[in-house]
């Protein structure tokens, strides 16, 4: 969608139509939104990703590369950390799919071969300062490697290896880059919304569109400074949620935390011969590198953890702590020791991994059918309508398949639109220049006749506060699947449904509250203003549902639910688990105990 976006000019008309992800920079993203768009068959495009997406396997390669420089068998080496870095299985997750996390890694990891080359200073550090840039334009995330290279120049700098001018050139470099891979799109983003990250940041840039608290999610992110350790053989357990939503276990990062707590025992009692005369055959150079890649290492890897602590961010970390196992386990083992510890870890890396089919969220064969495989009714391609969308899957990858003319809105969902204050206004705007000609995209399981008796009273106490009502006698079906058979294999039954259909217009809008949503207002404000880590961003609007109201909170992923009957509950959609509060005269009263606490989001093994 954000290509289509950008390229169509819609970026300007829709209004949050992918959710906040709606104004990310589609830059990454255009590599491969020609093949898609243009219905190039699915292998072509997985190709064509994968690719791409070599390119930070032949970097981690470089690097290495580096290390043994003056050893014999450099190239041994090399091939070996290259290999275990292409193991690395949050690089294995996002590999050959559309993710840009690849891309960003590959652009962190130049930056760091190009600080590590000795020869040309000046030069290198311009193209790491350019990558880091571009890094930072797909992507605001990898500001962390920024960052962390940053750092590494300056201690270069502390200890005599490195020039402030190289520091300064690398700075001018990222600015630089920032401006010409993101400048034009951070100037429509302020024009639009006076933001240039909107709407990330807002606690700083205070849009008017987006809420004004910071918007973090804080699923793992840790909460004690312990656990800025643990993490590290944490990352081993076959669970989901432990530093990424899917099964990733990775026990490299504590193999080589062993290897460091071990390198460093034996350093503090002075029996390290064997490590100071690899070192010393190595030159200078080599053993600068070491450090150097250990303290990039230690700051991406803090910086990471108190920003995300998601793993999908750090994959150029996660290949660069497989080559530094390699390494270190070759400056502190015997020879033979070394060769034991680096085959069998890889092995067992591997069929760990592997023992568990999740490695796509959604696999499917590629083969001669379209990527991105959407069936629309003529309909809807020959005739533009705004399309509303009412779920936290927004759906709008369908949008290039849909009239280019026409519109999207995200009303109900991650961040739902309120019909006042500013996002209100070009709300309103918006569904008056679409008067008649306004449809609502909603899941097609959810409306099967089978359940169309429940969740039909549902729409017209969600669409109240818009004025708006479905019109279930006029429903388009639009079939998705994703590489060309659907989601695993082939058949109508492996395609997602979903329905387009027409709107009414029954009643006005009604911005008065009625007095059981006054008091649930007052409910909410108190439980936020009791956990504001858990429950924020306060969100625009409130839900309403058929005698309850709902919030949901970015940060925790949390749902907050009021209801006269039942009380006050908080859940998390994506582990199934809830807790009672209290009900809202023990809240109001001051009697109910809020637990202030994270959503244990790790599933047994």
């Amino acid at each position: 969608y954000l290509p289509f976006s950008w390229v169509s000019g819609r970026i300007n008309v829709d209004l949050f139509a992918a959710g906040p992800q709606s104004y990310q920079n589609p830059l990454g993203y255009l590599p491969v939104y020609p093949l898609i768009a243009h219905g190039a068959p699915s292998w072509t495009v997985g190709l064509a990703l994968a690719v791409l997406h070599a390119i930070p396997i032949a970097l981690t390669w470089k690097l290495a590369h580096l290390y043994w420089a003056r050893e014999p068998h450099a190239g041994l080496y090399a091939a070996i950390s290259a290999i275990a870095a292409a193991l690395t299985p949050v690089f294995l997750q996002v590999a050959g799919t559309t993710s840009i996390d690849p891309l960003g890694a590959a652009l962190a990891l130049g930056a760091l071969v190009c600080v590590q080359t000795p020869t040309k200073p000046r030069f290198n550090s311009l193209v790491a300062g350019a990558l880091v840039g571009a890094a930072f334009a797909i992507k605001q995330s990898n500001a962390v490697f920024g960052l962390a290279i940053g750092g590494l120049m300056l201690w270069q700098v502390a200890t005599g290896r490195r020039q402030w001018r190289d520091v300064l050139a690398f700075s001018l470099a990222a600015l630089g880059s920032v401006i010409v891979f993101a400048g034009w799109w951070m100037l429509n983003l302020w024009n639009q919304f006076q933001s240039p990250i909107f709407p990330l940041s807002n606690n700083i840039f205070r849009s008017p569109y987006a809420p004004t608290e910071g918007l973090v999610s804080s699923r793992f992110v840790p909460r004690e400074l312990y656990e800025y350790v643990s993490r590290f053989w944490e990352f081993a357990i076959f669970k989901r949620y432990v530093y990424v939503e899917s099964f990733a276990p990775d026990f490299r990062p504590a193999l080589l935390l062993a290897l460091m707590c071990g390198g460093l025992f034996l350093l503090v009692k002075g029996s390290l011969p064997g490590v100071n005369k690899k070192i010393e055959s190595n030159g200078q150079v080599a053993s600068d590198i070491d450090r150097d890649t250990l303290i990039f290492a230690s700051l991406a890897y803090v910086l990471w953890q108190m920003t995300s602590g998601n793993g999908r961010y750090a994959v150029a970390l996660f290949m660069l702590f497989a080559v530094l196992t390699v390494r270190w386990a070759y400056l502190l083992l015997p020879r033979r020791w070394f060769w034991i510890v680096v085959i069998v870890s890889n092995v067992a890396q591997t069929v760990y991994f592997f023992r568990d089919a999740d490695i796509r969220q959604s696999a499917s064969d590629w083969g001669a059918g379209p990527y991105l495989e959407v069936e629309v009714p003529n309909r809807l391609k020959e005739q533009p309508y705004l399309h509303l969308t009412i779920n936290m899957l927004t759906n709008a990858s369908i949008a290039p398949f849909l009239n280019s003319a026409g519109a999207m809105s995200n009303i109900i969902g991650q961040v739902s639109l309120p019909t006042q204050g500013p996002v209100g206004e070009r709300l309103n705007s918006l569904l008056q220049v679409w008067h008649g000609k306004t449809r609502i995209l909603v899941e097609g399981g959810s409306v099967d006749l089978s359940a169309r008796e429940k969740f039909e009273p549902l729409f017209p106490v969600m669409l109240a506060r818009f004025g708006l009502d479905i019109d279930w006698s006029d429903c388009e079906t639009i079939r998705l699947g994703i590489g060309g058979r659907g989601a695993s294999g082939s058949g109508e039954a492996a395609k997602k449904r979903l329905l387009s259909c027409a709107v009414k217009y029954p009643r006005e809008i009604k911005n008065d509250p009625a007095p059981d949503q006054q008091d649930a207002e007052e409910i909410f404000s108190r439980v936020e203003q009791a956990c504001p880590r858990i429950y924020g961003p306060r969100p625009f609007v409130t839900e309403q549902g058929i005698d309850m109201w709902q919030r949901y909170y970015a940060n925790s992923d949390t749902v907050l639910t009021a209801s006269k009957k039942d009380g006050i509950i908080a859940q998390n959609p994506r582990n199934f688990t809830q807790r009672y509060i209290g009900g809202f005269d023990s809240i109001k009263s001051g009697d109910a105990v809020i637990l202030c606490r994270n959503w244990a989001m790790q599933t047994p093994d």
